[in-house]
């Protein structure tokens, strides 16, 4: 090898060492979080009933128990989030009531539905809304974000 093969070895090595260094680096960094990416504050319902126009409009979690206090699941549905103190909120449905059978030869991917939430324990990120509910009338309610089961 010359001298000159030698140095832009060299060279090419280093590059490769430095490259390899400042990925290492910036993997071994903290996760900054992106502008608007807060953390979603949690709050008890008691708070929330407290002083719910504090809260109008804004997104937090909460958690509680989800039931429907209606007559029937299709027809009288009135979806509540409840704390063993008995306050509560009403709900908006996020999800489905229902969906048809899956066609036959297709897969039989199971879709998320209302009723697999109703009697749990869950974890709601929420935003409060006024407004009117079919069956309830003129009230504050949850509209859901999202929402998980606790176990």
């Amino acid at each position: 090898m010359t001298t000159q093969s030698l140095r832009g070895l060299a060279l090419l090595i280093g590059v490769v060492i430095i490259v390899l260094g400042l990925s290492i680096a910036v993997e071994s960094q903290p996760v900054e979080r992106q502008a608007g990416e807060e953390k979603v504050p949690e709050l008890s319902l008691k708070a929330l009933a407290e002083n719910p126009g504090q809260y109008l409009g804004k997104t937090f979690r909460v958690t509680g128990k989800l039931r429907n206090i209606g007559e029937n699941y299709f027809t009288d549905l009135r979806v509540i989030l409840e704390d063993d103190k008995f306050n509560f909120f009403y709900v908006r449905p996020w999800l489905p009531l229902e969906f048809p059978p899956t066609p036959p030869g297709h897969s039989d991917r199971r879709r998320p539905v209302l009723s697999q939430y109703l009697g749990q324990q869950v974890e709601l990120t929420t935003a409060l809304e006024r407004g009117t509910l079919k069956k309830v009338g003129e009230v504050y309610f949850l509209s859901v974000k999202s929402a998980k089961i606790l176990k």
